[in-house]
């Protein structure tokens, strides 16, 4: 039924992009005519080419293009011929598609509005600032974000301290080997290479880059723990380069700087004498994975290597040209410039950005600023009565132990507005029944202050598709199109695909009248056999040749792929290994798939007419488009339609 379910998943592509612009308001005005009326509502001529240029099924540009509408109006008219049915069967209460409806609005709402507001604010802010390069030095203390109240004003204290040490005069890297937080005996803070943005957290970019040169931020947060960055220079950013190197390693234990720069030398030499890179190259480089592709390794930036090895690309100006080999941290290399990028127009450069956006934390963990926009929107508020009114009901036990409270007689606090959002009223029970549970996940029984943010941030999720709907007519519309999909396409499905296949007397007939259409030509029963090894292969077929069972070889050759099949046509590869073999032959070895393969022929099965279960599928393919026809004629009458397509200029 593979046939069949691609098929169904063609037609509900094409049902969606169908209700793209469907349900327009019908207009009398004689410029706008009348093309068709279903259940004695107009489908206007404004109306069907919207249909027609949003459909993946109609590709044809011009708008006047008469015989394409003409051709696309049956079609049309079928859809919303289904739109009437599925209404009149209920099918836009049914619970299964309401469940797919909402699956659907939920998983499409934060995208949403990251597309249409925080996309465009951070890839316009990215922008800007990719237009430069900032250096840096920072100092960092460690801190997790549990953190208590006492470590938090500590830390900050520290670097309070750290920078008025600075300003009065003191280095600002011997500080930070003072007072940064260490990791396997080093400083986490220090000196940073040039970065532009998207190259660090966004909390400490955004600071660096609104500090102005020469002078010290105050303490800030970012998820490592609290910083200070002292902003050194800013420079307008550097153009990537496009580079190739031949790499000489100097870590390993038997080959010392002196050796691997000589080595280099000789290399560099070469070159010089007119010897090709790539040969050059595949002979010297100690970076296998790049001599295979001449040494190539990609787009660099500042950002992310050490400053002596972007110094050295970066010294670079001519394409085409390299460089005497340079020691860097990583080891030597002989450099060469391949190319700078450039951006043939201002889109195309905010293209190249945008994908660069979609990959960072900043763009896809990006909910917490999705619900903070809803609550503004839908004017999420916490009511502080009731909070001062729970919290005094709680301070009766220990730590506010929400585990052990008599939740019976606190009728009239429970019942008080708690958190109210978009017209919505949560109240102090729900508030109570959400932290129930959350205390279970949390292994804990206090509540916390914490605990209001997080519970406004579920009654923003709650109402995150209805707000959604309020600020964008377009989700709404989005929404309700999606609704229509699902609708046609289930009633197509239970009367149409479903109902071919059980209909069987229709398809006993079919098979009766055509049994020609139902046969088997001349076939190919094989087994393929591969392993890693021509030997294993030859050991193989001379087991079956001596009587070994197929089944059996598993158990006695390991890591044996053995697939029996059946084929019509050895006209194609590697099914033409078989041409020309008789049964019980072997095929001649070949490589398939990175293994050496054999195929036996097993048997050829002569023509042959199909029984009624063999064909069982490919009638049911064949009837599908019979009984959509049929069912399609008698909704057509059911819902009284007319069609005027010579109306179509």
């Amino acid at each position: 039924m593979l046939d069949s379910f691609i098929r169904k998943i063609g037609v509900f592509a094409l049902l969606i992009g169908l209700t793209s612009c469907a349900l327009f308001e019908s207009s009398s005005d004689k410029s706008d005519p009348t093309v068709a009326t279903v259940d004695g509502n107009p489908i206007t001529l404004s109306e069907l080419k919207a249909n027609f240029h949003n459909s993946p099924a109609t590709m044809t540009p011009e708008e006047d293009d008469g015989l394409a509408l003409k051709e696309f109006l049956s079609l049309y008219i079928d859809y919303k011929v289904k739109l009437a049915a599925g209404r009149d069967a209920g099918y836009f209460d049914s619970e299964d598609i309401l469940r797919e409806l909402a699956n659907y609005e939920n998983q499409s709402a934060v995208p949403y509005w990251l597309e249409k507001r925080v996309r465009d604010e951070l890839l316009a802010e990215l922008y800007e600032r990719s237009k430069y390069e900032i250096k840096a030095s920072h100092i960092l203390i460690q801190l997790s974000e549990n953190a208590s109240p006492r470590d938090t004003a500590r830390a900050y204290n520290r670097l309070i301290e750290a920078k008025q040490r600075f300003l009065d005069g003191e280095d600002f890297i011997k500080l930070s080997e003072e007072y940064s937080s260490r990791q396997r005996n080093q400083s986490m803070g220090g000196e940073l290479n040039y970065f532009s943005a998207g190259w660090s957290v966004k909390p400490f970019e955004d600071v660096a880059y609104n500090t102005p040169v020469g002078e010290v931020s105050m303490p800030f947060r970012t998820q490592f723990g609290y910083h200070i960055v002292y902003v050194q220079d800013r420079r307008e950013t550097l153009k990537d380069r496009m580079v190739s190197h031949i790499f000489f390693n100097t870590r390993g234990e038997d080959q010392s700087v002196e050796e691997s720069m000589e080595r280099a030398q000789e290399a560099f030499a070469l070159l010089e004498e007119g010897m090709g890179w790539d040969d050059v190259t595949q002979n010297y480089s100690d970076d296998r994975q790049s001599s295979q592709t001449g040494g190539s390794i990609g787009w660099i930036n500042t950002s992310r290597y050490s400053a002596d090895f972007t110094d050295a690309v970066f010294s670079l100006e001519t394409v085409g040209q390299y460089a005497e080999p340079v020691v860097t941290e990583y080891g030597i290399h002989i450099l060469r410039l391949d190319s700078i990028r450039t951006f043939a127009s201002r889109e195309a450069e905010m293209e190249h950005l945008y994908e660069r956006l979609r990959q960072l934390p900043r763009y896809r963990q990006n909910q917490d600023a999705v619900l903070g926009t809803v609550k503004q929107v839908g004017n999420g508020r916490i009511v502080r009565a009731s909070v001062e009114a729970l919290e005094n009901f709680l301070d009766a036990t220990p730590q506010h132990d929400f585990n052990n409270q008599n939740w019976d007689e606190a009728d009239e606090l429970l019942s008080m507005p708690f958190y109210t959002i978009n017209d919505v009223t949560y109240t102090v029970s729900d508030f109570k029944d959400w932290l129930l549970v959350q205390l279970e996940t949390e292994n804990g029984n206090r509540y916390r202050f914490q605990h209001l943010d997080r519970f406004a941030d579920h009654a923003a999720r709650e109402q995150l598709v209805s707000i959604t709907k309020q600020e964008f007519e377009e989700f709404a519309q989005l929404s309700r199109d999606y609704l229509n999909g699902l609708v046609v396409f289930s009633i197509t499905e239970d009367s149409v695909w479903n109902y071919a296949g059980l209909d069987t007397l229709a398809l006993k007939a079919l098979y009766e009248e055509n049994p020609e259409e139902y046969w088997f030509e001349q076939r190919y029963r094989y087994v393929r056999i591969a392993a890693m090894a021509d030997s294993t292969l030859l050991k193989v077929k001379d087991a079956v040749l001596e009587g070994m069972p197929i089944d059996s070889l598993r158990n006695e050759f390991q890591g044996l792929i053995i697939r029996r099949d059946i084929i019509n046509s050895l006209s194609s590869f590697p099914f033409s290994e078989m041409d020309g073999l008789a049964v019980g032959e072997f095929s001649d070895i070949f490589e398939y798939r990175r293994r050496q393969t054999m195929y036996l022929m097993e048997e050829i099965l002569e023509p042959r007419q199909m029984t009624f279960e063999e064909a069982f599928n490919k009638l049911v393919a064949t009837y599908q488009p019979i009984r959509e026809a049929e069912w399609m004629e008698r909704m057509r009458a059911k819902y009284s339609v007319h069609s005027y397509p010579e109306r179509i200029r």
